[in-house]
């Protein structure tokens, strides 16, 4: 992905054609809340921010990379009074969370070749399936997000649970935090590794 391709959360209708439109509506707003307002707020006339993003790409064998990306809220609709009033029916927490699955969505397409195709019940363990670039089965993707994170381990903490999580129902599957200030400095960074579950070695008899 080019470094100077700006990821827009209006073109989640097109990346995610399953379900774009309905994350445009009920999430991106949430994004633009979270990366531009709350917990830092950027200059007025601002219409994207970078994302650090550390990602372990699928199959899962290589070390993780940093890449940098820039996620964009240019063309979301109704931006100004919408912002205003999702800060009044949303808790912090509901927020941040569905501020991360926009970012994921983005995140998933651009880096994976990921569609999200559906949603999944309470207690499968990941929060959505996803057909990947090549891919001749679905994958689970858990998702969370952290507002604040001064020193990177709620981050790191979140990660592992999440990989966890995801790897209750699966032997393999992606798993996702994206902290909305992250050291150094207030930056944001969003973590998507692709998890294994580890074999269980055999005891001697």
């Amino acid at each position: 992905m080019p470094n100077d391709h700006i990821l827009q959360l209006a073109s989640l209708p097109v990346r995610q054609p399953k379900i774009g439109m309905a994350l445009l509506r009920a999430h991106a707003i949430a994004a633009v809340i979270r990366l531009s307002l709350d917990p830092t707020r950027c200059p007025d006339a601002t219409m994207s921010r970078a994302v650090a993003v550390e990602w372990i790409r699928k199959p899962g064998n290589d070390p993780p990379s940093t890449i940098q990306c820039e996620i964009g809220w240019d063309g979301v609709p109704d931006l100004t009074n919408c912002c205003a009033t999702f800060q009044l029916t949303w808790n912090e927490q509901d927020l941040t969370e569905l501020a991360a699955i926009a970012v994921v969505a983005l995140l998933i397409q651009a880096l994976e070749g990921g569609v999200l195709e559906r949603v999944l019940l309470v207690g499968s363990g990941g929060d959505y399936l996803v057909l990947t670039r090549r891919a001749r089965k679905l994958d689970q993707v858990e998702i969370s997000g952290v507002r604040e994170d001064a020193n990177g381990r709620a981050t790191r903490k979140r990660l592992l649970e999440k990989a966890d999580q995801v790897l209750t129902h699966s032997k393999v599957g992606f798993a996702s935090v994206t902290a909305f200030t992250h050291p150094p400095g207030a930056n944001v960074r969003s973590c998507l590794h692709f998890v294994r579950r580890r074999r269980r070695k055999r005891k001697r008899r």
